[in-house]
């Protein structure tokens, strides 16, 4: 997981970074960083250094308005399903062989203990 938190951080702020450059090529008018190439970054990866960037250096606000808000979303998900599901579940298969020791088997069987008394005596 902090391999991903990594790259996703460096990958912002390349994305954060271009816009940056590109601002400052357009104010001097020279040649500039694509809009092809600037939403690659922030397809990539780096959709929050994009907004931060698009907000920062005022800059590309209108023509890429709800586009990058988009791609925030679609990267929300995705991580949000990388965290519940696959995350959660190498956390769960890490944990399983603590699950089954014998202190397990003793906690298991006790809680069974509980709900045959408990049962009983609802029957009286």
């Amino acid at each position: 997981m902090d391999n991903v938190l990594i790259a996703a951080g460096v990958v912002n702020a390349i994305s954060f970074a271009a816009f940056g450059i590109d601002k400052f090529l357009a104010i001097h008018k020279r040649r500039r960083i694509s809009e092809r190439r600037l939403l690659q970054l922030a397809m990539i990866g780096g959709s929050i250094g994009a907004i931060a960037g698009q907000q920062t250096f005022r800059h590309k606000t209108q023509k890429f308005k709800r586009i990058l808000w988009i791609i925030v979303l679609v990267h929300g998900l995705l991580f949000g399903f990388y965290y519940k599901v696959i995350f959660n579940s190498a956390i769960i298969a890490f944990l399983e062989p603590i699950g089954s020791s014998k202190n397990a088997f003793f906690i298991s069987s006790s809680s069974r203990a509980i709900s045959s008394t408990s049962s009983a005596s609802y029957m009286l």
